[in-house]
């Protein structure tokens, strides 16, 4: 005789009030190998922060945040050395999207590090162009990038550049501010297509802009690539679906 055992879902991420907004209270989370994390948000000085304990009772990630403006302005994402390549951080991304669901916020704002440029644009952040200086650095930046596999983007790059330098970042063909970031996340790709370092290696500069970005993540993105997320959480067995 087959005897059938019901097993409990996982529980649902709890929430609770902090001020104006409701943040994740409690929240089971499993790692990349497995192991289960526990998730929760406190208040830390003007901001709050999301933290992750592991099953000895030990912080392995933290994300500190604000909220103001219906944005979610983030500030620093650490995961702590014994804890990497486990997926913490795509963790704490997650629940950084469900406190923009679950506050009907209009975007994740963050001030990239260079180096972080390609994790934060796996989750659909788009980076944001402010400055005309900005600007004119990542173009000659990608310009003089001498790899054969991206020629057509350095070459591209350097064709923008002349351009904007002659016709300005705005003119009768373009608006350089809202066409770029495409461009820039098209070059991102190709170099993890062609498997070059993005950081600078003994052997090579690498493909990096040698600048920080703004980046954004809207809620109409989260909600247009659900399914992407919905199955990040279920990867970490979280029971949340956008």
């Amino acid at each position: 005789m087959i005897k059938f055992i019901n097993i409990a879902p996982t529980p649902k991420p709890e929430l609770k009030q902090i001020g104006k907004y409701k943040v994740i209270s409690s929240l089971n989370a499993l790692t990349n190998d497995g192991e289960r994390v526990f998730v929760s948000t406190i208040k830390d000085e003007d901001k709050l922060k999301t933290i992750l304990i592991d099953k000895n009772n030990n912080v392995v990630g933290t994300n500190s945040f604000r909220i103001n403006d219906k944005t979610l302005h983030g500030h620093r994402i650490d995961a702590y050395s014994n804890g990497k390549h486990k997926g913490l951080g795509e963790i704490m991304r997650l629940a950084s999207i469900i406190d923009v669901i679950e506050n009907n916020l209009r975007k994740i704002k963050i001030f990239s590090l260079n180096e972080a440029i390609p994790f934060h644009l796996k989750y659909k952040f788009r980076p944001e162009i402010l400055t005309y200086d900005s600007m004119m650095d990542i173009l000659n930046r990608i310009a003089s990038i001498e790899e054969p596999s991206i020629k057509e983007f350095s070459q591209k790059a350097g064709e923008i550049f002349a351009d904007i330098f002659i016709n300005g970042a705005i003119n009768n063909e373009h608006n350089y501010y809202t066409e770029l970031p495409d461009f820039i996340i098209s070059y991102v790709n190709k170099t993890k297509q062609e498997n070059l370092p993005w950081n600078r290696t003994a052997l090579s500069e690498g493909m990096n802009f040698k600048e920080d970005l703004t980046m954004t993540l809207t809620n109409k993105d989260i909600k247009g690539n659900k399914s992407f997320f919905n199955n990040l959480f279920e990867k970490h067995g979280i029971n949340y679906k956008i």
